[in-house]
């Protein structure tokens, strides 16, 4: 269409969204194949948000003078996403319940961008799959998901990296998913583009209630900040962590199991109850 754009809710093999104006959604959307949404005018706005939603892939396109002002997608399954570019002030929203697989660029000019793979347990589910894609945040970038994957991502943000693991379970950085059992395993080519997006700004891994293990876990120059229940070296000796500043938060003790080696020019610490930190 020439103007705004809604659409009903249904069921189809693909679905084609070309439209002038902002678009929305007054049903829940099926469809099996590919959805792709062309602006065709500056700074256009779309919300496919119903709770029911079910696509499989979508990307977003421009031809002439089209641009988006914002996007926000939401799905009830798995969801690839192809490009998602925000040329106005508003941000990216991309959820999916069971995984979300990023295959093109995602950006913002100024806006955040907030990617949530979903709390779904189970091996392989509600993965955030960024391999080999472009990630730009003209802000915060918001990062969410039971486990992650970032090989090969080209990945910036003007403000402050966030990663929260929403399945309870280990967090292993750098090598430490040699001792097994990770609910989350940030290798160092994971941490290497995390680390990429923040040499300005404050990278936050956030596990929960959950314990965070680490062995020779690269950060750079970061200002890093971990959250967990407990926080160790996978191994006794050896280095730990490497970083600029380091902020520790904790609900239990650090360093217990395996004293915490670090590489960092300041390490601020907070444990609730007394418990013991050893670095």
């Amino acid at each position: 269409t020439g103007g705004a754009l809604t659409l009903s809710g249904g069921t189809d093999g693909t679905l084609n969204a070309p439209a002038g104006g902002d678009i929305s959604q007054g049903g829940a959307l099926t469809v099996s194949g590919a959805t792709t949404v062309t602006s065709s005018n500056a700074l256009i706005g779309v919300s496919l948000l119903n709770a029911g939603n079910d696509f499989n892939t979508i990307t977003f396109t421009t031809i002439g003078t089209g641009s988006y002002n914002a996007i926000a997608v939401n799905d009830s399954n798995a969801l690839g996403v192809g490009n998602a570019v925000v040329a106005g002030t508003g941000d990216v929203d991309l959820t999916a319940i069971n995984g979300l697989t990023v295959t093109g660029t995602v950006s913002t000019a100024s806006g955040a961008i907030n990617l949530d793979a979903g709390a779904t347990a189970g091996a392989g589910s509600s993965l955030l799959n960024l391999t080999n894609a472009t990630v730009q945040s003209g802000n915060d970038l918001n990062l969410k998901g039971a486990d992650f994957d970032f090989s090969g991502t080209t990945m910036s943000a003007a403000g402050n990296v966030n990663l929260t693991a929403t399945v309870p379970g280990l967090m292993c950085l750098g090598d430490a998913a040699g001792g097994g059992g990770c609910q989350v395993n940030l290798d160092n080519i994971d941490l290497a583009s995390l680390s990429a997006a923040t040499t300005a700004n404050v990278l936050t891994l956030d596990n929960g209630t959950s314990a965070i293990v680490t062995q020779t876990a690269n950060f750079g120059s970061d200002k890093l900040a971990l959250l967990g229940s407990t926080i160790d070296n996978n191994v006794a000796g050896g280095n730990g962590l490497t970083t600029s500043t380091l902020t520790l938060t904790t609900s239990g003790a650090i360093g217990a199991t395996n004293a915490l080696n670090v590489d960092a020019t300041s390490v601020n610490v907070t444990t609730t109850g007394g418990n013991a930190v050893t670095l």
